[in-house]
């Protein structure tokens, strides 16, 4: 059965002919880079809208980013960060829906350029609660992607979200409590009495940590948000700017690669976030107010 879908095209006005081959379509036209360039310095939001009659058209539209000058910077820029890293797992949250978003498609494009250049051949996962099964279907059949639905909000922060060897997780402008449950998940574990932390092993890119923190005032960032608080404040975060992107790109803006450095450091972590409530998960504002709601129609139901 072919599944029809219909969006916005960022990239319009290229035919088919334009990839030499489904196996080699990195190989285009000169001038089609030209138009490109131009193009790459527009807003990232969705144009002109077309219909794409079958899963093939949208493959190609996705794969006429990878491509892009752009993509092929901040590639280029990333890469030294995972000079004599094996990659283990590669996880993607947060990427928005594909099928609507032309900054979605631009993004899945850049992080499977990188995983092509880094040679990782293993299957990454993909969480979204916005994407589709048909999104879900085609990421799995044309990537190779683990499409289960991962439960990453209350009570499987600390089971979905541990990262044990060395992982990638692009997590393009994901909210901040998204970035603070990873690090509540792998702040300090133990085993036999040894305590440790998972953080060495994740190399994040996505929102600026910094930008997070000066997003909201100090006191709510250290309260609601209180392991990326710590981690910045114990200084265990390594965050580099991307310099590739403009302030005007919408696709990539504000983006960073996050590392970690929590040697020597176990101690101070603990004595700022025990391990003894390492169980404890983060709570945040909005889940406060939706968990009051739902008390009171509980309440209702019962008068």
């Amino acid at each position: 059965m072919t599944v029809c879908f219909t969006f916005c095209v960022g990239l319009d006005g290229y035919t088919d002919q334009e990839v030499t081959s489904m196996d080699d379509w990195h190989t285009v036209r000169d001038d089609r880079n030209r138009r490109r360039r131009r193009r790459n310095r527009q807003s990232g939001s969705t144009t002109d809208c077309g219909e794409f009659e079958d899963k093939v058209r949208l493959l190609k539209t996705i794969k006429s980013y990878y491509v892009t000058d752009l993509v092929e910077d901040l590639v280029e820029e990333v890469l030294p960060f995972f000079q004599d890293k094996e990659l283990i797992e590669v996880a993607i949250y947060g990427i928005g829906s594909i099928i609507s978003s032309s900054d979605s498609r631009r993004q899945l494009s850049f992080i499977l350029r990188l995983l092509d250049r880094l040679g990782f051949t293993g299957n990454p996962w993909i969480y979204d609660p916005v994407l589709t099964t048909e999104e879900y279907q085609f990421l799995e059949e044309n990537f190779g992607m683990k499409t289960e639905k991962l439960t990453c909000g209350p009570g499987k922060r600390n089971t979905t979200l541990v990262w044990p060897h060395p992982s990638l997780l692009f997590m393009p402008h994901v909210e901040k409590g998204m970035f603070n449950d990873v690090l509540f998940a792998n702040w300090i574990l133990e085993t036999s009495g040894r305590k440790f932390s998972h953080l060495n092993n994740i190399t994040m890119i996505g929102n600026s940590f910094q930008s997070m923190r000066d997003s909201i005032p100090e006191r709510i960032f250290k309260v609601e948000y209180k392991h990326l608080f710590h981690a910045m404040e114990l200084g265990i975060v390594n965050e580099t700017e991307l310099k590739s992107i403009s302030k005007d790109d919408t696709t990539f803006n504000d983006f960073s690669v996050v590392t970690f450095d929590t040697n020597s450091k176990l101690d101070l972590m603990n004595n700022a976030i025990p391990f003894s409530l390492s169980n404890l998960e983060p709570v945040y504002s909005m889940e406060r107010e939706e968990g009051k709601v739902e008390q009171e129609n509980i309440l209702q139901e019962q008068d």
